[in-house]
């Protein structure tokens, strides 16, 4: 790790103060994967797929990768580099427009408060998995209802029509017109381990409850490893990112190659591919595929600017944005080949359809693919173990740069508190570990949803608007700095 003068006077001024940069460009590529490979490729990618046609999706998420991904993902990279300046001061080319760096901080500190919570749920599941019986396979716990179906009973064999008939939601005299089948009433042993004991989840907003011991101690231990890897700013960053960006693909190798052995597990893989050509005619699928680029590649967020500004003046950054784009595509096809072909092997055990047994959101990591690691003939445990720590691993990756552009941010405002840059990093961790205390309470989950539909939608949209016009328009694509003999551009 190094430091160097960057030729930025156009931008910056020459009585710039160094900044620390990249030790090897192959820590500030690594950084990228972590930052854009997240538990998005691993959950979100491959729901929105099978939502939005199967394989017919494909074609409108190329169309956006390559039409919104890359060149974005390459605009932010060439500015960051071109003006080494947090995605506050970097506004100085347009100073009307430096609300644009604020909001990109506000968005992502409103991440980091719910993102962090999501890897505290990994860690939690991780904790639990280290047991001879993994919790969530039967219905002998105290969280369980009447209706519990234990995750290695086959759905069609545990019909009890008197079970059914006495059941509440069945009772046609009351007017109720649910069709009481097992799928309708029964809920799965995850399910119920997910929603009574790991959220203790209550029926509304309004019954918001108390924080949970074991959900607060999980988000403290999230936010101790997130600070431990950022004390040293990019020096340390630099090279925990050697481990945390490649772990996970070997974790989704092994549990490919495990998940293909496994039978149903082709139906899963047909369900994944096979195109669904009309839908192409509806605006849903083209939107999703947009948000799910903007999603993953993290535009917008400003992670990509401050990742950036600690390259060397002449980095590569067309051969990265292009290496970096690739790699999180590939990811997400590769999660996607990994979830459905449990998913897959889920339906062939429980004898219904795929699209039965997958949900949205945080409920295909932890209710689905739980369900499935207990179903497995061989050692459930040290299954559950390799996924939720690849979970984790993918989910502090992400927040070790979303933390670090509200650090940078900071220290460019201010740079004489430069020196006191360890303090900032932990009373920052200190405040988001507070602020994320809420979303353990019996009513935490609805805030989280709130956050994750409203903290980073629309917004991103209009941030990554709003930069492309200020920077093409407003400073110029024409301007010295910014062109190929001032070597910004490869």
């Amino acid at each position: 790790m190094g430091s160097e003068d960057k030729d930025t006077s156009s931008v910056v001024g020459s009585d710039a103060p160094k900044r620390e940069t990249w030790g090897k460009s192959v820590e500030f590529v690594l950084s990228c994967i972590g930052y854009s490979v997240g538990l998005g490729n691993i959950w979100r990618w491959p729901y929105l797929c099978y939502e939005n046609g199967g394989g017919a999706f494909l074609i409108p998420y190329w169309f956006m990768v390559i039409a919104i991904g890359l060149p974005m993902f390459y605009l932010e990279l060439v500015f960051g580099q071109f003006a080494s300046l947090g995605v506050t001061k970097i506004w100085k080319i347009a100073p009307f427009w430096k609300g644009i760096g604020f909001a990109m901080c506000i968005v992502s500190a409103l991440n980091c408060i719910y993102y962090n919570l999501i890897v505290a749920y990994t860690i939690y599941f991780l904790f639990k998995s280290f047991a001879a019986k993994l919790p969530w396979a039967d219905c002998k716990n105290s969280w369980n209802s009447d209706m519990c179906l234990p995750s290695s009973a086959n759905i069609t064999e545990f019909y009890n029509p008197d079970l059914f008939n006495g059941y509440p939601l069945c009772d046609a005299s009351k007017g109720i017109t649910i069709a009481c089948t097992p799928q309708s009433v029964l809920r799965s042993s995850t399910l119920e381990f997910w929603e009574n004991h790991v959220l203790g989840l209550s029926d509304g907003l309004d019954n918001f409850g108390t924080p949970q011991l074991h959900l607060v101690i999980a988000l403290f231990v999230a936010w101790i490893l997130v600070a431990g890897c950022l004390v040293k700013g990019i020096q340390s960053t630099g090279k925990v990112v050697y481990f945390t960006a490649t772990f996970p693909y070997l974790v989704l190798t092994i549990l490919l190659v495990r998940g293909v052995t496994l039978p149903g597990a082709t139906d899963g893989l047909k369900f994944l591919f096979t195109p669904t050509w009309s839908r192409l005619a509806e605006a849903k699928v083209w939107s999703s595929a947009a948000s799910q680029v903007f999603y993953s590649l993290g535009s917008g967020f400003g992670g990509l600017l401050t990742m950036a500004s600690y390259n060397k003046f002449n980095n590569n950054s067309q051969r990265d944005a292009v290496i970096v784009g690739l790699m999180d595509t590939f990811t997400s096809f590769y999660g996607g080949l990994v979830i459905f072909s449990i998913l897959g092997f889920m339906a062939h055990e429980r004898g219904v359809a795929v699209n039965q047994v997958a949900s949205s959101g945080s409920g295909l990591a932890f209710i689905a693919y739980p369900e499935a690691v207990a179903r497995m003939p061989q050692v459930p445990p040290l299954w559950s173990c390799l996924f939720f720590f690849m979970l984790m691993v993918l989910g502090i990756d992400s927040m070790f740069t979303t933390l670090e552009t509200i650090i940078t941010a900071f220290m460019d405002e201010m740079p004489r508190f430069r020196k006191w840059k360890l303090h900032m990093t932990i009373g920052l961790c200190v405040v988001l570990f507070l602020l994320g205390l809420p979303m353990t309470c019996n009513g935490g989950q609805y805030l989280l949803t709130l956050l994750n539909e409203y903290a980073a939608g629309l917004s991103l949209l209009f941030i990554s608007l709003f930069e492309v016009i200020v920077i093409c328009w407003v400073y110029g694509k024409e301007r010295p700095g910014v062109s190929r003999s001032n070597r910004i551009l490869p």
